[in-house]
């Protein structure tokens, strides 16, 4: 049986990030899925589905921009019916309307979890950011041992109510029998709506002065390297290391404590 990089990939990301901080937001949470759905291994299967169920856990900011970490679980489910329908604990829920080997391409929506000021005692005063459901399309190629993967997001209900695009770019393949190294950069632009509801402080504060957003702009670039050791064709276990940096109007707000933001996560997973 193979074990690949490229054609094996159907499961498609956009913190990722997973896809920034914790698990506060869809593109955050993406980013602490420690690499679970990067790497799949093709096996035999006459069913019309195929997923991946586990869970594990991970360290990451209690916030974008704070710099004090917690421990959070990472729970991961994602299954597909012929190729073509999802529904993801990563990705969403969507559709692969075009499901090349090589290429991807496709509507999805996604969940913001948003940010509670209760979430953190330096969080307090400041309003809270509102679940959302975002609209968007994402898109994923394969050429050799690269991947690019590609989304547009916009927030359709309550919450930030703004527009979202991560870029991905990575390499991967086999370093010994059962291991596979992935090691990636990823750049995230968010709209002012976004900006505003994440970074605005409209109210001052002891420690925090009024600030407003001027605009919308790329808010971080980060880089990570993911290990994923397959025990089978079917069970494995995947790490992610990953910093990002906060740019712009996101690393000059006052709600931003440290510009440097760090993860590091680990999960258990089985393939079906």
């Amino acid at each position: 049986m193979k074990r690949t990089f490229a054609a094996a990939l159907f499961l498609a990301v956009a913190s990722t990030p997973a896809l920034a901080a914790n698990v506060s937001s869809t593109r955050s949470y993406e980013s602490q899925l420690a690499g679970a759905t990067d790497t799949a291994i093709d096996f035999f299967s006459d069913s019309d589905w195929r997923g991946i169920i586990g869970g594990g856990g991970g360290i990451a900011p209690e916030f974008i921009g704070s710099d004090d970490y917690e421990i959070s679980p990472l729970p991961l489910f994602d299954v597909e019916w012929r190729g073509a329908y999802f529904a993801s604990t990563q990705r969403g829920v969507g559709l692969n309307f075009v499901r090349r080997p090589e290429l991807k391409f496709g509507p999805r929506v996604t969940y913001d979890r948003g940010r509670d000021s209760s979430d953190s005692t330096f969080l307090t005063g400041l309003s809270d950011v509102d679940p959302s459901l975002e609209l968007g399309v994402f898109l994923e190629t394969l050429n050799g041992p690269w991947r690019f993967k590609g989304d547009m997001r916009q927030g359709i209900t309550d919450g930030h109510k703004g527009f979202i695009l991560s870029l991905d770019l990575a390499i991967g393949g086999q370093i010994s029998e059962r291991t596979n190294l992935i090691i990636g950069g990823v750049a995230h632009y968010a709209g002012e709506d976004y900006m505003k509801a994440y970074f605005n402080v409209s109210v001052a504060g002891t420690s925090r002065p009024v600030y407003a957003v001027d605009g919308g702009g790329f808010s971080d670039i980060g880089a990570y390297g993911t290990l994923v050791y397959n025990f089978s064709d079917r069970v494995f276990l995947s790490t992610m290391l990953r910093g990002s940096l906060l740019m712009g109007d996101a690393a000059d707000s006052p709600i931003s404590q440290s510009d440097g933001q760090y993860y590091l996560g680990a999960i258990f997973g089985y393939r079906f």
